[in-house]
């Protein structure tokens, strides 16, 4: 049942991005963007993730209990800020049974080549999205554009930059992009081996965008179970890894 008041469009829906540097919330009705709030700085998930939702939720009067949709990108990301997020949605669905919907980080990446390419006119047919790994790695997905969307070539993976950039070059006949937020700390090096980059604004995920593709997932019925609802990490923390490891051994 959708939770609709007099005089409302459409349902009200909450989107948050954690998954990276900065984060930001945003607020929608219906399809339409209404506000979105990016926070102040990186790593202030915990800080500024609930002033926001309230600074947004109260400039358009609205109450949690309106909220049909709550939206998150689950990863693959951060792991202090995947934790934050998942937890405020399942607390959302507890309190007030709040449908959740759950975005692939990359996915939400590649809506920023989207509105590049509207603003720029600059046409290209192939992204790379990649997030740092480290150890030399990078957790990639590719997308090629067709019909004005995006199809996911190569759903998410670990590749070392090697074979990344052997495969980016592979297909000599699309031009290829590169977005996401391994290029805060490598982007020097794609761009030495011939590749080009988005503009740096273009390369963090953003709840707007969240907002944008859950709405879609929702209204294909595509919810996530709160019990089952687990962040996606770009890798294991470092001492489970270490851990890990200590058993094989």
């Amino acid at each position: 049942m959708q939770k609709v008041r007099p005089g409302m469009a459409g349902p009200y829906s909450l989107a948050v991005d954690c998954s990276g540097r900065v984060g930001s919330v945003a607020l929608g009705m219906g399809p339409d963007l209404i506000k979105e709030i990016v926070f102040s700085g990186k790593m202030r998930h915990s800080s500024e993730l609930f002033p926001a939702m309230s600074q947004v939720l109260n400039s358009s009067g609205c109450k949690p209990q309106d909220i049909e949709f709550f939206c998150l990108t689950a990863g693959p990301g951060s792991f202090t800020g995947l934790r934050i997020a998942v937890t405020t949605a399942k607390m959302l669905n507890f309190a007030q049974d709040t449908s959740i919907v759950a975005v692939n980080t990359m996915d939400a990446i590649v809506e920023n080549a989207t509105e590049y390419i509207e603003k720029t006119k600059n046409l290209f047919d192939k992204l790379i999205v990649i997030l740092d790994a480290k150890q030399s790695q990078f957790f990639t997905s590719v997308y090629k554009r067709k019909d004005r969307s995006w199809q996911k070539l190569v759903n998410d993976t670990l590749m070392s930059s090697e074979l990344l950039i052997n495969y980016a070059k592979k297909d000599q006949q699309l031009s290829a992009m590169l977005a996401g937020e391994g290029l805060f700390y490598h982007s020097e090096f794609f761009k030495s081996k011939g590749m080009e980059c988005l503009p740096s604004e273009y390369w963090c995920p953003k709840a707007s965008n969240v907002l944008k593709i859950g709405y879609k997932m929702a209204q294909e019925g595509n919810f996530s179970d709160p019990q089952k609802l687990v962040p996606a990490y770009i890798r294991l923390p470092d001492a489970v890894e270490k851990w890990g490891n200590k058993e094989v051994l």
